[in-house]
């Protein structure tokens, strides 16, 4: 197995991690290829685990035969080039005593529960809550297809699983990462994860059910050492969205990935509330979908009050219909002169729509040519071309597009990616297509190309 490169790693905020040998044939199994979901067998036999240590413990020491033993700084960052290695992690475990406490600390580093699951994770807590009190990173989920059909049931499983989790909160004391992912959440339930994880520093809210706006707003800064926050595809029914923050974490990556299911509750009007309550003032890192006028004002409000505190915006201009014409966007990058990273997202090629001419994308340029940042290394050119044929190819001008970049400005550009979604009949098109284009960039030899054959 080929070594990786050397990673810093940091502890808990706790300087403990409790570690203990788990018997042959009772680990957590990991089923899908990204480990990001852990099944937990149902054969796990009810063991009295004998007291676990600590792994700073000076008698955890290297069992290795022969004279020479291998110093723990040594032997932990081996096994920190294996963090994301489940299978190598196991085999660590199983090697050497001293091998155990760090291997089970990345081991059990990220837990993903549904429903479906709760029961294996309880039998699992009962039995070695030392494995348990390991997990950094925990995301709650539905169980099976997020549908009306069988939203009914997965609300009432889902309950069930989010009230044991409020009686056994004090589990997750580590858990810095919080993902909410398909679930519903109720007032009650967001009042509990509020009140019990305390050290959560990342939160990332996608394709929830949300029963009112002050739920999101209330959850969303309640936790003190929060620094990123990710929503996207949320639904909020009702109530209003004035809420006065409990706390005021200094967040400084904020990311809509997506828009809101709800036209009528943009992410730029959870935005808009930040920068009335004084929660952008942090903000680095920028990451928002703009699909109207009024939407690209409080962006702008936010390039002009961060200037050059804001180092990465990732952005995407799309009309949602005819009245919504963004070619003469209130929009201007000008502000932002400490940007260390651009991307353009959703530049859609192909429309259906009679009103959405080729010149839809006529935008990009025009906010390309306003950048102004000597630190700029990266820029980021995401298409969609999902149903689009070769006449489409023109909606972007890279004729224009090289010329900007051959400006003085961009002397220091290190990467320029171009990142193509779908539209597998041209791709290679595509890709030779802007390469004619834009050949004093390509003289630079500093383009990469990707293609994703599913949206992102």
């Amino acid at each position: 197995m080929g070594m990786r490169s050397v990673r810093d790693t940091t502890w808990p905020d706790n300087g403990v991690a409790w570690a203990n040998r788990l018997p042959s044939g009772t680990y957590l199994d990991y089923k899908d290829s990204s480990h990001s979901l852990v099944s937990f067998t149902s054969t796990l036999p009810t063991l009295h685990t004998p007291p676990f240590r600590s792994i700073f413990a000076s008698d955890m020491v290297c069992q290795f035969s022969g004279p020479h033993r291998v110093p723990h700084e040594i032997s932990d960052r081996i096994i920190d080039n294996l963090y994301d290695d489940k299978d190598a992690l196991k085999a660590c475990s199983l090697t050497c005593q001293c091998f155990l406490p760090r291997a089970q600390f990345h081991y059990f580093s990220t837990l993903t529960l549904n429903a479906d699951l709760w029961h294996g994770f309880e039998r699992l807590r009962a039995t070695r809550p030392q494995a348990v009190e390991l997990v950094r990173s925990l995301k709650l989920t539905h169980s099976g297809n997020f549908s009306d059909r069988n939203l009914a049931w997965n609300y009432v499983a889902i309950s069930r699983m989010l009230e044991s989790v409020r009686a056994s909160a004090w589990t997750f004391y580590a858990v810095t990462k919080l993902e909410l992912h398909q679930v519903a959440l109720t007032v009650p339930w967001t009042d509990m994860v509020v009140q019990h994880f305390l050290a959560v520093e990342e939160l990332r809210v996608v394709g929830c059910i949300v029963s009112d706006a002050t739920s999101l707003q209330k959850m969303a800064t309640s936790f003190p050492r929060l620094k990123k926050l990710k929503m996207g595809e949320l639904l909020i029914l009702s109530g209003p969205d004035d809420v006065e923050p409990p706390t005021l974490p200094e967040i400084s990556d904020l990311r809509f990935p997506s828009a809101f299911v709800d036209p009528q509750r943009p992410a730029t009007r959870f935005l808009g509330w930040m920068i009335e309550k004084s929660l952008h003032t942090h903000i680095a890192t920028l990451e928002i979908p703009i699909h109207r006028p009024r939407e690209a004002l409080v962006v702008q409000t936010l390039l002009e009050a961060r200037g050059p505190g804001l180092k990465h915006l990732y952005f995407g201009l799309e009309p949602d219909g005819p009245a919504d014409d963004l070619l003469d966007t209130p929009l201007s990058l000008s502000p932002c002169t400490g940007l260390r990273t651009l991307g353009f997202w959703s530049l859609k090629l192909h429309h259906d729509e009679p009103w959405n001419s080729t010149a839809h994308l006529g935008w990009m340029p025009v906010l390309l040519g306003q950048v102004n940042s000597p630190d700029l290394e990266h820029i980021h050119f995401r298409i969609r071309a999902g149903g689009s044929s070769l006449k489409d190819l023109n909606a972007i001008d890279w004729a224009r597009v090289d010329d900007i970049l051959a400006r003085e400005e961009f002397e220091g550009l290190r990467r320029v990616t171009v990142e193509i979604v779908r539209g597998e009949a041209i791709k290679g098109f595509m890709t030779q297509y802007i390469k004619r284009r834009v050949p004093r960039l390509e003289a630079r030899g500093i383009v990469r190309y990707i293609h994703h054959v599913s949206d992102l």
